[in-house]
């Protein structure tokens, strides 16, 4: 029972991190394309 918990406890945790690496990312490229249409106006 107590390795259940800890393996979905696990699971959330990393899908956090993917999840966070994912919105860091995607902040990243529309930063960039935002920065490249500013610059071209």
């Amino acid at each position: 029972m107590i390795i259940i918990v800890i393996d979905v406890l696990w699971a959330s945790a990393v899908m956090r991190v993917i999840l966070s690496i994912i919105g860091i990312i995607l902040t990243g490229i529309a930063l960039t394309v935002s920065f490249i249409v500013l610059e071209n106006l």
